[in-house]
């Protein structure tokens, strides 16, 4: 029943509005490329399997092998481009305490319509946090489903201009959260160089301008 539980939950939020575009680079365990310089104002954000023997990912959903955990478990991470590159501190905040459980609020509607009655998720807790050095949003939310219960803990990390979003899935709420600090700790988050905003914008070329025709003398008289 758990693992069905898990499988579902998953499945939802990946579906679901609060979860963003597709992770948009190779997955963990995968040949890294070589890598290219990162472009002015932009970001490389790499995933690595934290533990090779452990997990095994498709796509951007990775799953602990039997075994490998204390429970079940289950990772994905996503990206899309940030609302805010530096999030005022109030604004995030309010965003935690606020927005994130509104967003929690209208899953549980939206399911609890689908379900019948039967799944609900129950907002757990959030706060501000950082992670990498980014400004991030931490937070725990539970999905029962029938009698079986599951943990997902999530952090939103407003990595420059793109929001990484990253979410594990557990029955057992200590497992949940340390999966997800083990994927983060394990992710390489690059930023290139700034934008130059104070560079004069480069004028267009000028079209050679062709010398003017001479004008031709009037006829004289005696030319008529």
């Amino acid at each position: 029943m758990v693992s069905i539980a898990v499988r579902i939950a998953t499945a939802i939020l990946l579906l679901c509005p609060m979860t963003l575009d597709a992770f948009s680079q190779s997955p963990p365990g995968a040949p890294t490329p070589q890598a290219a310089p990162i472009s002015p104002g932009g970001l490389r954000i790499t995933a690595r399997n934290p533990l090779q023997g452990n997990w095994l990912c498709k796509g951007n959903v990775c799953t602990c092998k039997p075994l490998a955990c204390a429970a079940e478990s289950s990772v994905s991470y996503s990206t899309a481009p940030t609302p805010a590159r530096s999030p005022d501190p109030q604004a995030l905040e309010k965003f935690a305490k606020v927005e994130v459980p509104k967003r929690v609020m209208a899953a549980n509607a939206a399911q609890n319509i689908l379900s019948d009655g039967k799944d609900k998720f129950e907002m757990i807790g959030t706060k501000v946090s950082r992670y990498h050095g980014f400004p991030s949003v931490l937070s725990e939310t539970k999905f029962i489903k029938d009698k079986a219960s599951v943990f997902i803990a999530s952090a939103m990390i407003f990595a420059g201009p793109s929001l990484l979003t990253v979410r594990s899935i557990s029955p057992d709420r200590a497992v949940a959260m340390k999966s997800l600090n083990e994927f983060i700790q394990a992710m390489t988050i690059e930023e290139g160089p700034p934008l130059n905003s104070n560079a004069a914008p480069r004028s267009p070329p000028v079209a050679p301008v062709a010398p003017p025709t001479p004008a031709r003398p009037s006829p004289s008289l005696r030319e008529i």
